[in-house]
């Protein structure tokens, strides 16, 4: 549960090559992408996603007991919906539910994320909702898919760097600290230790604690268009400071 795998070994992990699935959508592969992020971080997805899915105990116990070796495959169908994804997850340690929703704006090539803890009816939990907005051409080969192949998962994401920073700050570690946790394993315990320390001095990570609390049905999709333009300045911001450091 460390990011020392490159995103292109990770979805290795879940398809061997694009050649073993069926989609050429690059919003798949980006959300694949935060998919496998979020198993490679301790998260178990469910076998068939979607809210309709059962969501007690006895499955989430079910999941974490073969979780055994972390299994990146995604779930059956898991984009199936156009342009939507949702994937249920457990954890160790925590006795509810999560749960990443994915929505794509093809007009703007927006994609915005919406990832909750849920109560015990697997409505999200007012105090635990964490959005994010991507802008797929800063992250894909979208516009350039000539440059890629389907024997490999080679330049399919870019700015891998950026990419993974911005999920982490802005979704899995405050989707996880946020958590009602019934007991840490000391994995966990190390993780967000590591995490912590690990973290960027941006002072862009004081903007979770500015966040106003937001209505699940409609506020996530609209912060995610706030922040769409915030991690379109993070972006800016961060590939000009790599210029400026290569030129001196």
């Amino acid at each position: 549960m460390t990011d020392t795998e490159s995103i292109e070994n990770l979805l290795e992990h879940a398809y061997p090559s694009p050649a073993h699935w069926s989609s050429t959508d690059v919003a798949d592969v980006l959300v694949l992408s935060l998919h496998c992020m979020m198993v490679e971080q301790g998260f178990v997805a469910q076998g068939n996603g979607g809210q309709a899915a059962k969501q007690d105990e006895t499955e989430r116990r079910r999941l974490l007991d073969m979780n055994q070796k972390p299994i990146y495959t995604p779930p059956k169908r898991w984009n199936a919906l156009e342009d939507e994804w949702i994937v249920l997850y457990v954890r160790e340690g925590c006795p509810h539910w999560f749960r990443l929703h994915c929505a794509l704006q093809r007009s703007t090539g927006r994609l915005f994320i919406h990832a909750c803890e849920t109560d015990e009816q697997g409505a999200p939990k007012p105090s635990n909702i964490q959005v994010l907005g991507l802008q797929l051409s800063n992250y894909t080969c979208e516009g350039d898919k000539a440059s890629v192949s389907e024997d490999s998962w080679k330049g399919y994401i870019h700015n891998e760097r950026t990419l993974r920073e911005m999920f982490r700050e802005f979704v899995m570690d405050p989707l996880w600290k946020n958590a009602e946790v019934g007991h840490m394993t000391n994995a966990d315990e190390n993780m967000v230790h590591r995490n912590d320390a690990d973290a960027s001095t941006d002072t862009s990570t004081s903007l979770y604690d500015r966040l106003p609390s937001v209505n699940p049905a409609v506020g996530g999709l609209i912060l995610g268009c706030v922040l769409v333009g915030i991690g379109s300045y993070m972006f800016a911001s961060r590939a000009s400071q790599r210029l400026q450091h290569r030129s001196t």
